[in-house]
């Protein structure tokens, strides 16, 4: 595979910023089992002996979005947070769009739960240590996958990913 001829190269930064893209494209595309599997993978390297853990904010960010998908609201405000930590930590920046989604959600969050329960999550997520925030986006589950009809059951991952694209009201062109 891919990361393994990464792997055998010296390439892990490159593997890390392939699998986060896998992993935010298919958060996008509403593949919470695919994402979650990718966001493991580059943790797993990012705790590798010889990893500069560049990646670990990003890391967060989609760990927390999937907790938030799975309805664990409060993790999924303390791995943000976390997430924003690392930054300033690090001075690694994010593009504006995903800080923006990550605000927007952030706040939808804090409707949704209270602003007591969301001060209380910001705050601890302020709080962990590298160690503790890992650990916090390791406990994560793996989502739930929705199982597949038997008459689909012959189709590649990739014509599944078209059909639900086209189920969904896409164009060819999208």
């Amino acid at each position: 595979t891919s990361v393994q001829i990464f792997r055998e190269i010296g390439e892990q930064s490159r593997i890390n910023g392939a699998l986060i893209g896998i992993a935010t494209a298919s958060l996008g595309l509403g593949d919470l089992d695919r994402c979650w599997e990718s966001c493991t993978a580059a943790m797993e390297l990012e705790l590798s002996p010889h990893s500069e853990r560049y990646y670990v904010h990003s890391l967060f960010r989609i760990f927390g979005y999937l907790a938030e998908q799975q309805g664990n609201s409060e993790s999924a405000v303390t791995l943000f947070s976390a997430s924003m930590k690392r930054e300033r930590e690090t001075g690694i920046g994010t593009r504006k769009p995903v800080r923006s989604n990550l605000v927007s959600r952030a706040n939808a969050i804090r409707l949704r739960i209270g602003e007591s329960a969301y001060s209380a999550a910001w705050t601890k997520g302020e709080r962990l240590s590298m160690t503790e925030a890992i650990a916090l986006a390791g406990s994560i589950p793996r989502p739930v996958s929705h199982a597949i009809p038997e008459e689909f059951s012959s189709l590649s991952r990739r014509e599944l990913d078209v059909l639900r694209l086209i189920a969904a009201g896409k164009s060819d062109r999208e």
